[in-house]
């Protein structure tokens, strides 16, 4: 994988946590189920920690990859 595709693999789940806080904080939108029924309030801040806790993953996991190829005997 590229640095770039790598960059944006990051970015996406940041992206859709920003998306989802900013409809938790401040009221304005909604986010609808698969079936039509409407997030509550704790539901999508608790999908939007869910997103933040994906990229963290990814970053560690990325970082830990690049430490590796920088010094194998780590």
């Amino acid at each position: 994988m590229s640095n770039l595709e790598t960059l944006h693999s990051i970015k996406q789940p940041l992206d859709m946590a920003k998306i989802f806080l900013e409809i938790a904080l401040t009221g304005n939108g909604a986010v609808r189920r698969e079936n039509g029924t409407l997030m509550s309030r704790d539901e999508i801040l608790a999908e939007a920690f869910q997103y933040l806790d994906e990229a963290h993953t990814y970053l560690q996991e990325v970082i830990e990859e690049v430490e590796y190829e920088q010094n194998p005997l780590l």
